[in-house]
């Protein structure tokens, strides 16, 4: 199967007509000089030794089958955390990938003529680690004020440091937002990766607010950005030589630390790609983050689950979930994540110690929903008060609408900014870069307001006095609350979650937003009759675990199986879950076969984010340069490659996202 795959993957079995790969490249075989072939191989090969190899592997493959069967009969209730054909299956993914990496190295080299780098070997790694570890350490010598709120940033910290000599390979770090998880982790990871020997640190986040951010923040704390990999699609080279070395490494991944996106990470566990493919063995004997975790959509929560218990249990990484939000992954009725390892027992305390915000329930403040003109006046009547006010809506033409009639409306000497993604990342970037100038600006009796969509929300370091939160999911919620009174300049910000009616705020084609609202109407009822259900606080971790309880009990009650990502193939219904395990809904032969998924179909329809419908548009947001690159683009003698290359420049900054 691996060597059928490594130019691109195949199915075990046609889902067209339930005949196995094996069978149909056997019959093609009989056309073929097999004879000659084979006694051409053995004139240059030693038969037996070449016997031997295979007698070995048969061997090895038993054993791998067997230390499956046995490491699951070991777990309480096995089958709540996936089956056996769905790991074999994730091991084949493993061994694809080792031979496609294999086989592209050895193609690069002997078309160059050069030895391709290769990944440090252990001894290098650990001086590597150790290089580290000082520089993270003393990044955090650093910082010399240790009380109010940074003595409790510094005892998170230690605790991550002293939990990195623990062998547990799956880690909850859940620590309240503001709390310094992004380098408390790393000192975990760098620590950890030293200890035990790991191959790469990989951080993974949601969106790329977060991680560009945190990519310098780690770079910085490591003190060698060389050996630091940034993979995501802004990542755009000056030079051809430098693009070509950088599109290599991001296939795979053989630098020491990466920082990428979910969606690279979850096009290297399940896409058809062979780019994603070759780096699946990456993830090996690693450390990866996998920062904000509650954001993945619901649809890949069985199979990221699953990936997950594989990489633990088999493939000997070691897994932290960092958030303020823990998701009740190991909860879920199946395929469960297996039971993690808790890094800040005392989180609960530190929320409360850290706690920064009150949450305030106004969304009955008008019956059915505010129009944009009430909440205008509510995001006003807030301003006067508490003067730099940050309301978030759920959709752009929500937050451009109230925008708009703020700007109308509002005193003159008002500053009123917008962000949204309709604009592109240059233009983000340079409100942002505005707003936070604003809101250091000493005179605190201006009034300072920002309309913005969720793009705010998480891995933004920006702080108002006062935030207003359009209903939606805890989660969301919570991590917008962070942007308020972050470094605890009052003794509580104030966040204000208000409901704006149907006409204002259309969500009927935004289904997930819609469930998160309802979970978090149940919420908002039970802490109305019984705020001490939930400690008195809409952000305890018991108001979380009711929240996503809420959340996953809609989804399963409106499509039935939503977690396991659903798909309709040839007219027949399955789910990705099901087509990477036994097959069962389209296999129907009885003979025994090890390898029944259907790889190279669920790789097709897999996809982390659906762009489906969406067309990437470049905006002259800056005219000069965007009339540079569309005339090269225009020109008939510049080549495709080289306007390809533009193109995507030109997107990385200039570019958005538009329905087709």
């Amino acid at each position: 199967m691996a060597i059928y795959s490594h130019h691109g993957l195949q199915d075990g079995i046609s889902l067209e007509d339930d005949v196995s790969l094996y069978t149909k490249r056997k019959l093609k075989g009989q056309k073929l000089a097999l004879e000659e072939c084979r006694e051409q191989f053995y004139r240059e090969n030693d038969k037996k030794e070449i016997e031997r190899r295979c007698a070995k592997a048969r061997k090895e493959a038993e054993a791998l089958k067997n230390r499956i069967k046995t490491t699951m009969e070991s777990w309480e209730s096995p089958k709540l955390y996936g089956n056996p054909d769905f790991f074999r299956g994730m091991y084949e993914r493993v061994l694809i990938s080792l031979l496609i990496d294999s086989d592209r190295r050895n193609t690069e080299d002997f078309m160059s003529s050069i030895v391709t780098e290769h990944p440090p070997a252990d001894e290098e790694l650990q001086k590597l680690w150790e290089k580290c570890q000082e520089n993270v350490e003393k990044k955090i010598s650093e910082f010399q004020d240790k009380s109010g709120i940074n003595l409790y940033r510094s005892e998170i910290s230690e605790a991550c440091r002293r939990a990195a000599k623990i062998r547990c390979n799956l880690y909850r770090l859940t620590v309240t937002t503001g709390a310094g998880k992004t380098l408390s982790s790393l000192r975990y990871a760098v620590a950890h990766a030293k200890t035990f020997h790991k191959k790469r640190i990989i951080y993974v986040a949601p969106f790329h607010s977060i991680l560009e951010q945190n990519a310098d923040e780690i770079k910085d704390a490591l003190g060698m950005s060389e050996i630091v990999l940034e993979h995501h699609c802004n990542i755009v080279m000056e030079t051809d030589e430098e693009q070509e070395r950088y599109d290599r490494l991001t296939e795979d991944w053989s630098s020491p630390v990466i920082v990428t996106t979910a969606v690279q990470f979850l096009n290297t566990l399940f896409s058809d790609k062979t780019g994603s493919v070759r780096r699946m063995h990456s993830l090996c004997d690693s450390v990866i983050i996998m920062d904000e975790v509650q954001a993945l959509p619901i649809h890949v929560l069985e199979m990221f689950n699953l990936a997950v218990n594989f990489l633990t249990e088999f493939a000997g990484a070691t897994m932290v979930f960092c958030t303020a939000t823990q998701p009740l992954l190991e909860a879920i009725p199946k395929n469960r994540l297996r039971p993690a390892g808790i890094m800040i027992e005392r989180s609960e305390d530190y929320r409360k110690k850290l706690r920064r915000t009150e949450i305030i329930d106004c969304t009955k403040q008008v019956p059915g929903g505010m129009s944009i003109a009430e909440a205008v006046g509510f995001i006003l009547e807030k301003a006067r008060e508490h003067k730099k006010v940050l309301f978030v809506a759920n959709t752009k033409a929500c937050a451009r609408r109230i925008f708009q009639q703020l700007r109308e409306t509002c005193e003159n000497d008002a500053n009123i900014s917008h962000l949204s993604t309709s604009m592109c990342p240059k233009h983000r970037s340079k409100t942002l870069t505005m707003v936070k100038k604003s809101l250091d600006a000493p005179d605190d009796d201006k009034i300072q307001i920002c309309i913005s969509t969720q793009l705010i929300e998480a891995g933004v370091n920006i702080s108002f006095r006062c935030v207003i939160r359009s209903l939606a999911g805890l989660d969301s919620i919570i991590q917008t609350a962070g942007r308020c009174n972050r470094d605890k300049q009052e003794a509580l910000g104030l966040v204000y979650i208000i409901e704006m009616n149907a006409e204002a705020e259309n969500l009927s084609r935004l289904r997930e937003i819609r469930f998160a609202k309802d979970a978090m109407r149940s919420v908002l009822e039970q802490f109305a009759q019984h705020p001490e259900t939930l400690d008195n606080q809409l952000d305890s971790a018991k108001a979380i675990k009711m929240y996503f309880e809420y959340y996953f009990k809609i989804h399963i009650s409106s499509s039935g199986d939503p977690m396991s990502y659903p798909v309709s193939v040839h007219g027949n219904p399955s789910s990705l879950v099901n087509m990477l395990s036994n097959n069962c809904d389209f296999v129907s032969t009885k003979k025994p076969q090890w390898l029944k998924q259907a790889f190279k179909t669920a790789g097709e329809e897999f996809e982390a984010i659906a762009e489906n419908g969406k067309i990437s548009v470049v905006v002259p947001y800056d005219e000069k340069f965007v009339e540079q690159k569309l005339s090269k683009l225009e020109a008939p003698y510049v080549s495709l490659k080289i306007k390809k290359k533009d193109f995507k420049r030109a997107s990385a900054i200039y570019g958005i996202h538009i329905p087709d």
